[in-house]
């Protein structure tokens, strides 16, 4: 049987430079690891997405408590509930109903290859979220009566140009009903900038990026 060794040398070098830049060990990791350890290694990382939504939903709830004023009691029980969660529960990420009335939904998507834009599936999915926020009754039987948040994870510039792309409006050279759904989605997400202060509308969702620290 041919040995083909140009695809193995492609994937031992990135897999030993990620965990050699992880773990500051220089070691053949791709010949040292037996499969059954690949396989466990794979059920970490499988986990990763949560551990970062997590980590930036509580940043988050953090900005909300300062955005808002709110005490460090109001701030702490925020922070309580979103720590009570479990992963992939079904629901808005957060839910706020005593000081404030407020929905958000908690979103670790970064340009794709390396660009400056969302790719077509993230775009997709981060609208729908903006409109199940606006118009969900699963969760919440009336949202109207909720400030709505979509939090985005910021890396720099590239997050930047990513969600100001996200906001145009697409030009339909093929009408479609989901297509001019999308776009009335969009007249309602506003990005919501640090210098700015907002006279916040419950009929609108508020974009805000922020970066983990």
């Amino acid at each position: 049987m041919e040995n083909f060794i140009s695809r193995n040398n492609e994937l031992k070098t990135k897999y030993n430079n990620h965990l050699q830049k992880l773990t500051g060990l220089n070691i053949d990791f791709y010949t040292v690891l037996k499969n059954e350890e690949i396989l466990d290694l794979k059920t970490v990382l499988s986990d990763i997405n949560n551990l970062l939504t997590y980590k930036l939903t509580l940043e988050a709830g953090k900005w909300i408590g300062t955005y808002f004023n709110l005490n460090e009691i109001e701030i702490n029980s925020i922070l309580g509930k979103i720590d009570s969660i479990k992963p992939n529960s079904q629901g808005f990420d957060i839910v706020i109903n005593e000081s404030i009335k407020l929905i958000a939904e908690v979103k670790c998507n970064i340009p794709v290859k390396g660009s400056s834009k969302f790719g077509s599936m993230q775009s997709k999915h981060l609208i729908d979220d903006a409109y199940k926020l606006l118009n969900n009754k699963k969760y919440i039987s009336d949202t109207s009566e909720y400030l709505k948040f979509l939090f985005i994870i910021n890396i720099g510039e590239r997050s930047d140009h990513a969600v100001n792309k996200l906001l145009q409006k697409t030009k339909l050279r093929v009408e479609s009903e989901e297509r001019s759904h999308r776009n009335i989605t969009r007249e309602q997400m506003i990005l919501l900038e640090d210098k700015e202060r907002h006279e916040l509308k419950k009929e609108n969702v508020y974009i805000k990026t922020l970066a983990l620290n």
